[in-house]
């Protein structure tokens, strides 16, 4: 299983932690291929490679992306730059890769991915999940389409999982042309790469269930799903900060550090979250009687 990820030094951990769950829910070893620039450090980098190995969950592979030889412009704060890299990692990969999963690291895998793994493209490139957003925030969904100049009726998709056919993605663009959109339109792309996949593919992407790609941060807890293959936490607010305040969510993150064996760190953050979840129930409750 071909699975790409990109990621800066802060967030190797949760790469680890990535790859740890789906190896946990898994059968097939993985071939983790790591695009980055020279601003990853190499600690990083064996660090990942020596939990991989070590662990028996597969290899990695690692894909320099001279970065600072194209200049690619970054105007969000919250996106980093590595975000990008994602775009131009299928012209660099090995000619006998086929397919690739990309999965942002602040994913983890809660069940078989492999049935998504070999799904078939239907002449598309990509293969994704509609964007989730909250009921009263689907006006951004509208307020998307009309930015990029996107059909009424398209399904904008989050970019944190994409099934990507190599060969077809190569075949239909070039990089240039995927730097010169982004040089061209950077201060309208709100959402970074992900507004450049949508823009650039939005008639070559199949859409599937948003089981694989399960933005639990939009959604009320009443509301989480029972099958939840992938679990994505978008937004800004992550479980394993501890001014995270939804620790329904959180179970599945609690879960890989249950099973790693850090119980100071799982009983520190439960009893934080927890806190602040209660601490904003009671701000809300005196906010109402006043």
């Amino acid at each position: 299983m071909n699975i790409l990820i990109s990621i800066d030094d802060n967030y190797v951990r949760y790469a680890i932690n990535l790859v740890d769950s789906i190896s946990q829910n898994n059968s097939e070893k993985l071939n983790v291929f790591l695009i980055h620039d020279n601003y990853l450090s190499d600690y990083s980098i064996n660090l990942l490679k020596k939990h991989i190995e070590d662990n028996s969950i597969g290899v990695l592979n690692t894909i320099y992306f001279n970065v600072d030889s194209i200049n690619l412009p970054n105007n969000i704060d919250y996106i980093p730059t590595n975000a990008y890299y994602r775009l131009f990692a299928p012209f660099l990969l090995p000619k006998d890769v086929k397919r690739i999963l990309y999965l942002d690291s602040d994913i983890i895998c809660n069940g078989s991915i492999e049935e998504l793994y070999n799904c078939t493209f239907d002449n598309n490139i990509l293969v994704g999940c509609e964007n989730m957003l909250p009921e009263h925030l689907n006006i951004w969904r509208e307020r998307n389409i009309t930015r990029l100049s996107l059909p009424n009726d398209y399904r904008y998709i989050n970019s944190g999982v994409l099934l990507i056919d190599v060969k077809k993605y190569c075949e239909n663009i070039t990089k240039e042309e995927i730097l010169d959109f982004i040089k061209n339109n950077y201060e309208k792309l709100k959402f970074g790469d992900q507004d450049v996949t949508n823009k650039l593919f939005f008639n070559r992407i199949k859409i599937i269930n948003k089981k694989y790609n399960y933005q639990i941060n939009t959604v009320k807890d009443n509301e989480i799903i029972d099958d939840i293959r992938l679990v994505h936490y978008s937004e800004r607010m992550k479980p394993w900060n501890m001014n995270y305040d939804d620790p329904e969510k959180a179970i599945f993150y609690y879960n890989i550090i249950k099973k790693r064996g850090d119980y100071n760190l799982l009983k520190e953050l439960i009893e934080k979250h927890y806190q602040n979840k209660a601490i904003n129930f009671y701000n809300k409750l005196i906010d109402k009687e006043n």
